[in-house]
């Protein structure tokens, strides 16, 4: 069997435990380019070669901007709408429970193996 390559452009739908309203706000998740990912993997690289998680969910900032395509039914201001360019206007406007969830989710999708993720 050979290797199975990462698709770019594979995408994950996710909607926050804490929205309770109707029509959900949908977090379009994407799939971090490796260059980035090596980028956040050298700040988080332990000496034995794993991952420092503390040291990953300090970056969670980063890592959301880069792995999130789109927000679909975000209000801000009192107006509805779909964001397809994510930017600190977006990630600021959303609570911090919903922030860690999201990156939770986008940290699962880009950086756990299938195996880890079952766990």
């Amino acid at each position: 069997m050979s290797l199975i390559g990462i698709d770019k452009d594979e995408v994950i739908e996710f909607v926050s435990t804490s929205d309770k309203t109707e029509p959900k706000t949908v977090f379009v998740i994407k799939a971090i380019d490796n260059r980035a990912k090596m980028n956040i993997f050298s700040k988080v690289i332990k000496e034995d070669g794993g991952i420092d998680v503390h040291g990953l969910q300090s970056q969670s900032y980063d890592i959301l901007k880069m792995g999130l395509k789109e927000v679909k039914n975000l209000t801000i201001k009192g107006k509805a709408k779909d964001y397809a360019t994510i930017n600190d206007e977006i990630i600021n406007a959303l609570p911090m429970i919903v922030l860690i969830e999201v990156a939770s989710k986008v940290i699962e999708f880009n950086f756990l193996s299938d195996a880890e993720r079952k766990n």
